[in-house]
């Protein structure tokens, strides 16, 4: 299994050449252990609230914070790539939008891979519970919709990614959005909180989006010894796509953070 990555940081790794040969199974990746911590931890960093959780209806036992990477890939793929700096109007369900000089986006949106799930929530929706402070304990209250870019809930999502599951093992949230009503979430995949939100589940598999001729070996952690030396290219809205055709006359490739 090869990967790119760089230090402290965890990407999709992507792919094997075919060439009438069978694609070799990915290696059993164990998943960080989950961390005795408070419960929720607030981890304060450039003016915003991550908080990291371990509460049961968040978790499952097959939870494996390293497929949250994965998540974010597809998420990026899919969200990011064709819509980048945009700004949009994020709705509340059942919400009407109130600024339609804007392209509106229904919420919740999840992006699953394999045990992690990445969601993009109103922080008025009941069934985040407790662990999101309600509008009692929110001077202004929510609103029921908010204003981010694709790009930025990407960025957001990646740090949250480093904080919450690199560093502790755990899923967590932050708020997004310019009236911080809008939050991203990770998650474990088939967990109580996934199964209790009906949201968009847009197709997000990483071997639906790979070229002809390509096969997914899956996601790892790499070190500054970079595991793929051959050749390197580094520039904004990255997709698998784009890179497979730049590397198409090595075997391996991979992609990092939607960057490189």
């Amino acid at each position: 299994m090869l990967l790119i990555l760089k230090i402290h940081l965890l990407i999709s790794l992507y792919l094997l050449r075919v060439i009438g040969e069978d694609i070799p199974k990915s290696p059993v990746i164990v998943s960080a252990t989950v961390k005795a911590l408070p419960n929720p931890l607030i981890v304060p960093w450039a003016n915003v609230n991550y908080v990291c959780t371990r509460t049961d209806s968040w978790l499952t036992t097959e939870w494996a914070p390293i497929d949250c990477a994965g998540a974010i890939q597809n998420f990026h793929d899919i969200e990011v790539a064709p819509k980048g700096e945009t700004v949009y109007e994020f709705i509340q369900a059942g919400a009407a939008q109130r600024h339609p000089n804007y392209y509106g986006q229904s919420t919740p949106r999840q992006y699953t891979y394999g045990n992690c799930t990445m969601a993009i929530l109103n922080m008025n929706d009941t069934k985040l519970g407790n662990m999101v402070p309600n509008k009692a304990t929110n001077f202004l209250g929510y609103d029921s919709d908010d204003f981010s870019s694709y790009e930025d809930i990407w960025n957001a999502a990646k740090n949250l990614y480093r904080i919450c599951s690199v560093s502790y093992g755990v899923p967590g949230w932050l708020p997004i959005g310019f009236n911080h009503s809008t939050g991203v979430f990770l998650y474990a995949t088939n967990s109580t909180l996934d199964s209790n939100i009906n949201g968009t589940k847009p197709d997000t598999s990483i071997s639906d989006h790979l070229p002809q001729g390509w096969g997914y070996l899956g996601c790892n952690y790499d070190s500054a010894n970079r595991a793929l030396k051959n050749l390197s290219w580094s520039g904004e809205n990255l997709s698998v796509e784009r890179c497979a055709a730049y590397c198409g006359s090595f075997r391996y490739f991979g992609v990092e953070a939607g960057e490189e």
